[in-house]
């Protein structure tokens, strides 16, 4: 037991603390039953999403080899998800990459490595109509210029410096200085599509500093370029697979262990082990915790000793938001208005407000005879989670209503496929958004920050780069900081950028 090998030395040189570990592999070896499968690795990676698999490449880079992915589903890749439509391989709409020169985006070298080419992302022709089917795409364009408006003039004042010194407040709150007031289900639609739909919550739960640290003048995200990756399949496995390609050696690496979902973990001054759901142990010098914060906050993997307060209270301060993606196929052609994206105006907030259509046969080039329409739309929220637990029919009846307001009451029932992010216990939410009310930067660093030096955390909640992009950024800052410790250096992360500092880097010992 780690609790009981590290009685036996609790300091000393790393040649030392690595003979400890030894020990306990040993120890384990002795006491398990035989049917107990234990494995060892210098470092455990616990789950195979983005970051878990970027970390890994990272350490293979450097010559460090000697990992384990544990990683709990039938694959890799985590949250990128790869839906199964209907005659066609997997798909999915999220795959988008930042093509500024002058700004570094993982994703897009991982695009670029993978040989993937892209399409312009066209964000601004939409046609919107009401759910008596009425045309309302001028109403919905004056909302958008309202809170154009509110935001440059936002922008501004934080460019001034009008925020110096001043306590933090609301997005919700700082708008409304500026003019923004929502009162019609336009603006509601269109204050969801700018904020919601990105961000996983409503202005109101978030930070108006740190949106402006970001999104400001100077920020990271001031002048986005996204373009969707495209490539003949259409999905998220490709980007997945090319990943991992980087460092496994074919298909069936022992390193990588599938189906084995983490139910403990047990950590010391001198070492980590992992139990799962089916018993087998796996030990190793160091652990690499990838799963969502939502998996983290929901309190489903037991930590022992207890996490501390102090990384407790970080972990349940930011925002797992529930999310999901809905796909809607017409098996035939289907006669609609020309547009990139559809607004759906409603009194329901939030309900399918936004949908884009994802394929089209004048896109397909695949080998079948049928033509397609494939729309996708992305429920956050309450209704995400509504739309996971109620009956596909009920969906589809929901879907087949919009649609017939947006196309035409002749419009097809489609055939309708619901990602399951929300509720599924692998994730507890789809991704996480930048900073809630109340959060500090100090609060981000604790997120951040690594327990006994033998415990790391990693993913897209602990990054300003926000989605996979976050995650993979997040893996190779915290897969550096863990080949430094294990070679006698530091074992904290750089400290995150205060959007009142410089941005010069620092660290925080966190022990």
């Amino acid at each position: 037991h780690v609790g009981i090998v590290s009685i036996m030395l609790t300091a000393g040189s790393r040649m030392a603390r690595r003979a400890v570990w030894l020990v306990m592999v040993v120890q384990l070896a002795i006491c398990l039953p035989a049917e107990t499968a234990t494995k060892t690795a210098r470092v455990l990676i616990l789950g195979g999403g983005m970051a878990g698999l970027q970390a890994a490449q990272a350490f293979n880079d450097k010559g460090m080899t000697d990992f384990l992915i544990l990683e709990a589903d039938s694959r890799l890749g985590g949250r990128m998800l790869a839906v199964e439509l209907p005659g066609l391989p997997a798909a999915d709409s999220s795959l988008v990459v930042d093509r500024r020169s002058n700004v570094s985006d993982p994703f897009r070298s991982l695009a670029d490595r993978c040989n993937l080419n892209y399409s312009f992302l066209d964000w601004s022709q939409f046609r919107a109509a009401d759910d008596k089917g009425n045309v309302i795409t001028a109403e919905a364009l004056e909302s958008q210029g309202r809170l154009s408006q509110a935001v440059r003039n936002l922008k501004a004042a934080w460019a001034r410096g009008d925020f110096q010194g001043e306590d933090d407040l609301s997005l919700q709150a700082a708008l409304r200085i500026y003019g923004w007031h929502p009162k019609t289900p336009a603006d509601w639609a269109i204050e969801y599509y700018w904020f919601q739909l990105e961000l996983v919550a409503h202005p109101s739960a978030l930070s108006a500093k740190r949106w402006l640290y970001l999104y400001g003048p100077g920020g990271l995200f001031e002048h986005q370029d996204y373009q969707r990756v495209r490539n003949s399949y259409f999905g998220n496995r490709v980007i997945v697979n090319c990943l991992a390609d980087t460092f496994r050696n074919g298909n069936n690496d022992p390193r990588i262990l599938l189906n084995t979902l983490v139910t403990e973990i047990q950590y010391s001054d001198n070492g980590v082990m992992v139990i799962a759901s089916d018993g087998s142990r796996y030990v190793g010098e160091y652990a690499l915790v990838t799963f969502s914060l939502g998996v983290l906050q929901h309190g489903d993997v037991t930590f022992t000793p207890e996490l501390p307060f102090w990384k407790k209270l970080a972990i349940n301060r930011f925002i797992m938001g529930p999310a999901t993606c809905v796909y809607t196929i017409f098996s035939t052609r289907v006669e609609r208005p020309v547009a990139k994206r559809y607004m759906y105006v409603s009194d329901s907030r939030g309900l399918y407000h936004w949908t884009m259509e994802l394929l089209s046969v004048l896109e397909l080039k695949f080998n079948h005879s049928q033509s397609y329409n494939i729309f996708v739309t992305w429920p956050v929220g309450d209704d995400a989670v509504r739309i996971e637990s109620q009956p596909i029919e009920e969906t589809t009846r929901e879907l087949t209503e919009l649609y017939r307001h947006q196309f035409g009451p002749a419009t097809p029932v489609p055939e309708v496929r619901v990602c399951n992010y929300s509720l599924n216990p692998l994730y507890y939410g789809g991704y996480s958004g930048i900073f809630p009310l109340g959060a500090t930067i100090e609060d981000l660093d604790q997120l951040r920050a690594p327990i006994k030096n033998r415990l790391f955390f990693a993913g897209d909640a602990y990054q300003d780069n926000l989605y996979a992009r976050g995650a993979l950024v997040s893996g190779m800052e915290t897969a550096a900081a863990i080949m430094k410790c294990m070679n006698g250096g530091s074992c904290t992360l750089p400290q995150m950028a205060d959007e009142a500092d410089n941005g010069d880097d620092v660290v925080i010992d966190r022990c």
